[in-house]
This record gives C-alpha cells, structure tokens and sequence, in this order.
C-alpha cells in the first residue's frame, strides 16, 4: 500500500475530504467527502450521510484509517450523530459512537472522541470512560466507577485524560487517566500500561522515580 500521509482538505465553503497519499506527493485520493451518502456501516442509518470531520485521522501501520465524523439524516436519531470510523479501501466501519452502549455498564456513551490507534485497535473517551476498540469489539480500558491496578483502597478512575495514549500493533495500551478518591491534588493523575483487562500502574504523580525526583 506504501507509505500513507493523511489530511484533512477544504473543498468549497462547506465539504472537506479526509485524504490518503499513496507512493508520490500527487496521488491523493478522496476517501470521504460531507454529503456521502452509505453505507456509514454496519448498524448505521441506511439515510445517513456525513456532515462533518473533527481533528486529525490517525493512519495505523496496516494502513486502516481511523476518524472521527459526524453524521446526519432524517433517521439518524438524536445523540448518536458523531463517532469513530474505521475505513481501509472498502465500506466504513462505525467502530463506536454517541448513546453506543458503554462496554462497562451498558450505560449510553454521552461522547465521542478519538484518541489514538495500532493495527486494528483504536481508543475512544468518553467523559467518565476510555475505550478501546479490538476488531471491532470494545472493552472498558478505565471507567469511573471502577478501581485502578496499584492504587490502593478507596482510589477510584476519574475522568478520561485528554491527552495523548498509545496503542500498539499488539494489543497493549498505555495511557493517562485521573484518580477519584482517596487523592490529593499531588497524587491523583497516573499513567496505565497493559492490555484491555490487564492494566498495571506505570506511574503516578507524587511517586519518587527512578532519578529520585517526583
């Protein structure tokens, strides 16, 4: 496939087109436009088209392309608008959205925002949880009702860090999640590593590191 570039270019006043860059500088390929019309994906709205495409795609080692859109119809319901998408030269793959289930609780997902992607992985936030998405299938990495690795008693996950995390092309996570709880302000922001239901503490603010230094 070579080596991919991405980018997002404004055509008019109101269309943009997420972009693939295949070999030359030259040869760009229009992957998605607004006013698309489907298939969105699988158990997406047979009248949706998309409307919008937020912040930046991430292109993963085997060349899926991941993004975050948002989009409309008259049969798309309220709250369920914007998600992340998958797409790799064929049909889109709606990999979560907006009201989704949380694979926490089954709760409604109140958001969507992409984070970061490996091979056929890819991590989503919403504000009280963050996602990863497996082939297709996803797992709670960090819930605020749930209990971090290495904290101790009466430590909670806060909310979603909105900063960088890692996904590899293995299945493994690394990322930056608030603590609840029993904290203080010198002690409640932690860094987790591992795979989805096997996440250890890296890292927590206040802790003496390797140098010495907290």
């Amino acid at each position: 496939m070579g080596a991919l570039t991405q980018g997002v270019a404004a055509l008019g006043a109101t269309a943009c087109a997420i972009c693939a860059q295949r070999g030359a500088a030259v040869d760009l390929t229009a992957v998605m436009l607004t006013g698309d019309t489907g298939p969105l994906g699988l158990n997406v709205e047979a009248d949706a088209v998309f409307a919008g495409f937020f912040g930046q795609p991430i292109v993963d080692a085997s060349g899926n392309i991941y993004f975050y859109g948002l989009a409309t119809g008259v049969n798309v319901p309220f709250n369920t608008e914007d998600g992340v998408w998958m797409w790799n030269g064929g049909p889109n793959n709606a990999l979560i959205r907006k009201s989704d289930p949380s694979p926490f609780d089954l709760a409604p997902i109140d958001s969507v925002g992409l984070f970061t992607a490996g091979n056929d992985s890819v991590v989503a936030v919403s504000s009280v949880e963050a996602i990863a998405v497996e082939s297709g299938v996803p797992f709670s990495l960090s819930h605020t009702s749930d209990t971090p690795p290495g904290v101790g008693a009466e430590v909670f996950y806060g909310e979603p860090y909105f900063g960088p995390a890692v996904a590899s092309a293995t299945g493994h996570y690394a990322f930056k999640n608030h603590l609840t709880g029993a904290v203080t302000l010198s002690d409640d922001i932690a860094v987790f590593a591992g795979s989805a239901g096997a996440l250890n503490l890296l890292a927590r603010e206040g802790e003496v590191g390797p140098t010495g230094d907290t």
